[in-house]
């Protein structure tokens, strides 16, 4: 496999090491690189994260965002699964997707200003 393959054989993954460890860099560094976007939005905006009903509001918007870009299918993940996903689980389904590829993964720093959107327009609070 490439360094640059996005793609991997479930067989290979689960017999090669090397494999493992790449996907475990990609996941990694996407996670690294998001934190990153995360703290330069909380030091741009300080006033977003003093008070937590905001804090919150940011959160579930962007899980939303998230969630969109996943493109669940809310009854049949219930049908499988018994349950909708928590909001973690579309976290971390969304930092896979970004590590490796997946078209319709925005960057964390889309996310942000996308959620950051809705909550401004919903909510009326402005960044600035």
């Amino acid at each position: 496999m490439s360094s640059d393959s996005k793609v991997v054989n479930l067989r290979d993954y689960v017999r090669n090491k090397s494999i493992k460890a790449e996907l475990r860099s990609r996941i990694n560094r996407e996670y690294a690189a998001s934190m990153a976007h995360l703290a330069r939005f909380k030091s741009e905006h300080p006033n977003w994260f003093g008070d937590p009903s905001v804090t919150a509001a940011l959160w579930q918007a962007t899980v939303d965002e998230q969630r969109r870009d996943l493109e669940y299918d809310a009854p049949r993940f219930r049908e499988l699964v018994g349950r909708d996903p928590t909001d973690n689980e579309t976290v971390q389904r969304h930092q896979f997707a970004r590590a490796h590829g997946y078209p319709n993964a925005r960057p964390v720093d889309q996310l942000i200003k996308d959620a950051v959107s809705t909550i401004e327009v919903e909510l009326g609070i402005r960044t600035t």
